[in-house]
């Protein structure tokens, strides 16, 4: 009887060894992922099928409430999986609620055929940070299939120069449509999926968080629908947190390079990524950051297009932002960052400051597009304390501003969807702070 239940143990024992304290999912957890899984991808499908959306306002409201719903629903489910089973069902459902996009064409947003223009420009070689689509030297490309397409006819670009390689080339391999521009954009979203699933089993963490990111109805709507180069931004911050954790300081400073030069604000990373003076990783962030822009500089020292104008005179879906305006904002931001910067040097996480630094920029930033949401999906499935202690209801905030992002787009014509859309995030950071506070202050003593 002794070696029975001697043998018993050990079997126990060995079980949780091998499998962890995260066992299979019963059948009864795999069928509600499931069941997520397939109401992301139908939904996914009918924004995809319908042919004219404006024509379908409510069937794509209802569409995307669906989607966001079984998203983040499914993202729940599969938040502390380890098993292989609920990998596989992640990754086919990720992949085919990407696949219906591949030849739809924008609706939300126009910045794709932005990007081809830019690098036609580029190829031609003309200057996309100096001269605008309506201006005199670019009148030939008039009569381009582009042209009808573009927006910002009177400003010249203000994308960094990794984007512009990536824009020009994506013309050259195909400048008479956007498969191949759509193409480089989920080769991105495909990399970071699969970035962030190296770097969660790196930290230890369940790779199901990332779900968070894969069946992300943003991930969805911006990058395989709208093709944002937002996804590249995303991409390099998971490779910089991931060589990071390797130890591998320069090569993170490379990584967090390549982010800075498709999306600027990453560039507040960091003293955030290397606060105890790591001078060479720093320095090999910035080289490659002066690599990339040199030779524009040395093409025409206007380096910057109009981002100065489009940060200082365009103001869409912000919220701070209007009532502190630029110089408050800006100090305001500079504060945020130094904060962040003091809490890595008493030992806060990395992905919990930079999510906190990424909040800070959004809350007051002049200009909010929805897609700029998409670091914190990038991010949030890396934190450890992403649903823990104080930092809970921020996260919960966040889930619920991504849900609702959409709304941004209709934040100039409706008062009532710009308030709407932040109240998620505002209750967050309001709970956040309250169960900070609670935490640290002190326990009165009874009066004797």
């Amino acid at each position: 009887m002794a070696e029975r239940l001697k043998a018993a143990v050990l079997k126990t024992v060995r079980a949780r060894v091998l499998v962890g304290s995260n066992p299979t999912p019963s059948d009864a957890a795999l069928r509600l992922i499931v069941c997520c899984g397939l109401g992301f991808i139908v939904a996914a499908s009918v924004l995809a099928v319908v042919a004219h959306p404006a024509q379908h306002p409510w069937l794509e409201v209802a569409a995307y409430i669906v989607l966001a719903g079984c998203g983040l629903a499914g993202a729940a489910a599969l938040w502390s999986r380890t098993d292989r089973s609920a990998l596989a069902i992640m990754l086919a459902v990720a992949a085919l609620a990407r696949i219906v996009f591949v030849f739809k064409a924008p609706f939300l947003s126009d910045d794709l055929y932005r990007y081809l223009w830019d690098g036609k420009m580029l190829l031609t070689g003309i200057n996309p940070y100096v001269h605008a689509p309506d201006m005199i030297a670019t009148a030939s490309f008039h009569a381009s299939w582009l042209y009808p397409h573009l927006y910002w006819h009177h400003w010249p670009s203000l994308y960094p120069p990794l984007d512009l390689a990536l824009f020009a080339l994506a013309y050259w391999i195909d400048g008479t449509g956007i498969i191949a521009i759509k193409s480089f954009v989920e080769l991105g979203d495909a990399g970071a999926l699969a970035l962030l699933i190296v770097a969660l089993r790196g930290r230890g963490l369940p790779v199901g968080r990332a779900a968070l990111y894969a069946w992300s109805p943003l991930a969805i709507l911006e990058f395989a629908w709208s093709g944002h180069e937002e996804v590249w931004c995303a991409a390099a911050l998971i490779a910089a947190v991931l060589l990071y954790d390797r130890r591998k300081l320069s090569a993170a400073g490379a990584a967090l390079a390549a982010a800075i030069l498709t999306k600027l604000y990453p560039l507040a990373f960091v003293p955030l990524f290397f606060a105890r003076r790591a001078w060479r990783a720093v320095a090999m962030c910035l080289g490659c950051v002066a690599v990339a822009y040199l030779p524009f500089y040395l093409w025409n020292h206007d380096i910057l297009g109009f981002l100065h104008d489009f940060a200082s005179r365009f103001q869409f879906n912000d919220t701070l932002y209007i009532a502190l305006g630029e110089n408050g904002a800006a100090a305001l931001f500079a504060t945020a960052v130094l904060a962040a910067f003091f809490a890595r040097m008493r030992g806060v996480g990395l992905v919990e400051t930079l999510v906190f630094v990424l909040l800070a920029y959004l809350l007051l930033a002049p200009t909010v597009w929805p897609w700029y949401l998409a670091g914190f999906v990038a991010l949030l499935p890396l934190a450890p304390t992403a649903f823990e202690g104080a930092m809970r209801p921020l996260t919960f905030g966040i889930l619920g501003w991504i849900a609702i992002a959409p709304l941004g787009y209709a934040s100039e014509a409706s008062t009532a969807a710009h308030v709407l859309e932040y109240v998620p995030v505002a209750l967050g950071i309001a709970f956040s702070l309250r169960s900070l506070l609670a935490t640290r202050a002190p326990a009165l003593e009874p009066a004797r």
